[in-house]
């Protein structure tokens, strides 16, 4: 599993995104904020054979959908 660090690196960039889908700050900032709950209750839920980015969005993604 990726670093808190390695992680960190990409919120800004997943915040942006949420807000995005989510249509506005307070929707998306939760959909994020249950991503890194899930990661937290399951850290094995980052698939580690993809890049920590791309299995970070992904996770959001299952969230999301």
């Amino acid at each position: 599993m990726p670093s808190s660090q390695t992680i960190a690196t990409y919120l800004p960039y997943l915040h942006r995104y949420a807000r995005a889908l989510a249509g506005d700050q307070t929707s998306g900032d939760a959909y994020v904020v249950a991503t890194l709950e899930a990661l937290l209750e399951e850290p094995a839920s980052l698939d580690d054979r993809l890049a920590p980015r791309v299995a970070l969005f992904q996770l959001f993604t299952k969230i999301w959908n």
